[in-house]
């Protein structure tokens, strides 16, 4: 069974907390936002993950809470997929 990580990234280079990471398959659409959430003394991963099965990746896209949003046209499975936001400079 395939997968697919994306992590995004402010203009800055930091996690990009509160974007929101969407995957169009062949099977259909999965959503993901990405947080500082945890449990006590902890936090959780920011990278969206995403479980393909047998579907096929074909779009990636990340919208982060400005508003500014940025596609990946039939992205590679089994990968991670480091996205930086469009204002951020030799990303």
């Amino acid at each position: 069974n395939g997968w697919l990580r994306v992590r995004p990234t402010t203009a800055q280079g930091a996690p990009a907390r509160g974007a929101t990471v969407t995957l169009e398959t062949s099977a259909g659409t999965q959503r993901r936002v990405i947080d500082a959430g945890g449990g006590y003394l902890c936090q959780t991963e920011p990278v969206a993950h995403f479980g393909l099965g047998g579907a096929d990746p074909r779009e990636v896209i990340v919208r982060w809470p400005d508003g500014r949003d940025r596609t990946l046209r039939e992205p590679a499975a089994d990968t991670t997929h480091d996205v930086a936001h469009p204002a951020a400079r030799g990303r």
